[in-house]
């Protein structure tokens, strides 16, 4: 049985677990943001 739930989870695709699609979409929304800062303020926040 421990054998048939591995081999399920090998066959799916990472993409299909709801947290990675939340962190991708998490990851985007920061992405956006970040892009509508200034250079000294992207300067500031590579620094960190």
């Amino acid at each position: 049985m421990v054998e048939w739930g591995m081999n399920m989870e090998l066959k799916n695709d990472f993409r299909e677990l709801k947290v990675w699609q939340k962190c991708r979409d998490i990851r985007v929304t920061i992405w956006k943001l970040c892009k509508k800062f200034t250079a000294e303020e992207k300067h500031r926040l590579i620094d960190q």
